[in-house]
């Protein structure tokens, strides 16, 4: 709802995952599936990145910005 009514302020996050799709998922719909190598290197470098942000900046962060980040991350995690 809040998309069809403020699709400039709202946009659909796809989570990632390291189990096995299921028979009826397709990549990239529900879930981006990476292996649990990835999914551990990825956790721990958000981790490193965030500790380093102090608690009023990660307040000044719109929650976009932050999704925006994770995915340039996945895309260089998965490309390297």
């Amino acid at each position: 709802m809040l998309l069809k009514h403020f699709p400039d302020k709202f946009e659909v996050s796809i989570s990632h995952t390291s189990r096995k799709p299921r028979p009826d998922e397709q990549e990239g719909e529900r879930y981006f599936f990476i292996s649990p190598e990835e999914f551990t290197s990825v956790r721990d470098f958000l981790i490193k990145m965030l500790t380093l942000l102090s608690p009023r900046r990660l307040q000044d962060i719109h929650l976009s910005n932050i999704l925006k980040l994770m995915e340039t991350i996945m895309e260089h995690t998965s490309n390297t």
